[in-house]
């Protein structure tokens, strides 16, 4: 088995969000002090002074709507409480991205928050049947351009649909509340729409009825209401693939790319952010430290929470900026890049520190630079990684109040066992594992500083990964990490002597033997250092 002890959550570039809440509870800075300490050589900017508008439309797609590995889309399933429309787009217009796809790699979230939505469709039944208007159709996006993402895989396959009205461009088909559609990409490039008194009951009209719609074009489902303070019971339910029902602000499009389902919800940046802060960081740190003496006499907390809403806000608009999600979407919801959870987790307090920060970005020295990709993690382990922006140590970052979890960095410091059968398993060309060794570091912090260069020996030979590579095959928490002890199996031709058991300094090589058969019973592993570039789906 293979002990090892490290420090942080995630890459470790730009702000720390435990370090980021730490300065701001013990230490007493402001946001704005917070953000000018993790992104060095950047700048404050408001997107009004940049020729931006305030509070854009972006596009992000739905990750938990298709599958990553296969490129295949999953139906767009909508519901809502109240009555709601389902337009036929006219031109099915791509979005507004201004480049090629991205490849900003994405950031961890905290462990002191749950992004995942658990409430479950119980629509009752419609009390009317849906109406089919023609109206002008909207544009979906501010601007448009044409994507130039081909898809290798071929399309999956459609239920082909008998005697139905075919749409017309900007036909609108008005739905009753309480019902759900399902919208199906045909193989013709159009989709048709079903309905059922609930999700589980669309999903089934599809093999059991013929639909009510054909022939829409890249659909837009319309809620009640697009207020960015509109009660849930106004908003679009999304029924995911995964079983998770989620509230969106914004309007919900069945989107083909290039004959693959994808499902993407329009919304207003500020509503965007409001279900991105409470996803990354805990609402409550908002609530932790005294309020005299900080800016807007709030609590000292909530300067971690405004650091948040424009770290969030800056890494939005500079993905969706260096090409988004692929070209088809301006962001995704998930870890791949920014935890987005919907409108159910909204909190007053997140909804204000995005509020008090409306418009403000960051930028790298002048404006004429551009808006920064505010990278960050849930735990820096003590000092930020160098990268994008300097290294720097994150005096934060340490447990800010004993004994209260949502107050005490859990990652600044942790240990883990992997058993060394996972080792091996991952570096089989090197045989029987013989030693792990961390060969360079980048000498910050304790420990030497994160891992650069692993060298991970066996009986056939040897190989060399980087820390982040090394960290991430095993799952560990950061690249910022010791080998406290390897214990091997003995060898099944025992000798006189006795077996012996040693250990060497964190860091350095590490090779023993155990008189007892090694475990193989696996440990709690934490995730990945980081998440992988964006697929292209």
């Amino acid at each position: 088995m293979l002990d090892l002890v490290g420090h942080g959550w995630g890459p470790g570039i730009g702000m720390g969000q435990w370090g980021a809440f730490g300065y701001a509870v013990r230490y007493h800075f402001g946001y704005e002090r917070i953000l000018d300490h993790f992104y060095g050589g950047s700048s404050v900017a408001q997107l009004s002074a940049l020729g931006q508008p305030p509070d854009p439309t972006l596009r992000v797609v739905i990750l938990e709507n298709l599958n990553l590995k296969t490129n295949v889309g999953y139906d767009p399933v909508v519901t809502s409480a109240a009555g709601f429309t389902v337009v036929g787009s006219s031109a099915g217009a791509p979005p507004a991205t201004t480049s090629t796809s991205s490849t900003t790699t994405s950031t961890s979230s905290p462990s002191t928050t749950s992004s995942s939505t658990t409430s479950t469709s119980t629509t009752p039944p419609p009390s009317t049947s849906s109406t089919t208007t023609s109206t002008p159709s909207p544009s979906p996006s501010p601007s448009t351009i044409s994507s130039s993402t081909t898809s290798t895989v071929p399309p999956s396959s459609s239920t082909t649909t008998t005697a139905a009205p075919t749409a017309t461009p900007g036909t609108s088909v008005h739905v009753p509340a309480g019902t759900a559609v399902d919208l199906r990409l045909g193989p013709g490039g159009t989709w048709s729409m079903w309905e059922g008194t609930s999700c589980t009951a669309a999903r089934r009209a599809v093999a059991t009825s013929a639909p009510v719609a054909t022939g829409l074009v890249n659909p837009l489902v319309e809620p009640a209401s697009t207020s960015p303070t509109a009660p849930l019971s106004q908003l679009l339910t999304l029924c995911r693939h995964d079983g998770v029902d989620e509230s969106l602000r914004g309007l919900v499009q069945a989107y083909d790319r290039d004959g693959f389902e994808r499902t993407l919800n329009l919304v207003s940046l500020g509503s965007y952010l409001d279900g991105v802060v409470p996803g990354e960081e805990s609402p409550a740190w908002g609530l932790a430290g005294a309020a005299p003496g900080s800016p807007q006499g709030e609590p000292w907390g909530f300067q971690a929470l405004e650091a948040q809403a424009v770290a969030a806000r800056s890494y939005a608009l500079a993905y969706r900026g260096a090409g988004g999600w692929n070209g088809y979407a301006d962001i995704c919801d998930s870890t791949y890049c920014q935890a987005y959870v919907g409108a159910a987790y909204e909190q007053p307090l997140t909804d204000a520190a995005v509020a008090d920060t409306t418009g403000e970005v960051r930028v790298a020295g002048a404006f004429s630079a551009g808006i920064i990709s505010a990278r960050y993690s849930a735990s820096t382990g003590g000092w930020s990684a160098p990268g994008s922006f300097p290294a720097v140590p994150d005096l934060g970052d340490a447990c800010v109040a004993p004994g209260q979890p949502l107050e005490c960095n859990p990652n600044h410091t942790w240990r883990v066992t992997v058993p060394a059968a996972a080792v091996a398993r991952h570096f089989r060309a090197v045989g029987t594992l013989l030693g792990v060794r961390v060969a360079v570091r980048n000498r910050r912090g304790s420990l030497g500083g994160r891992a650069l260069e692993v060298i991970v020996s066996g009986e056939r030979g040897s190989r060399t990964v980087s820390g982040d590579t090394f960290a991430a095959t095993l799952g560990l928490r950061s690249d910022w990490f010791a080998i406290a002890r390897l214990v091997r199996r003995p060898r099944a031709a025992a000798t006189a002597s006795p077996a012996t058991t040693s250990s060497a300094a964190p860091g350095g090589a590490t090779t023993t033997s155990a008189p007892a058969p090694l475990t193989t019973a696996a440990s709690s592993v934490p995730p990945a250092t980081s998440s992988p570039a964006p697929p292209t789906t």
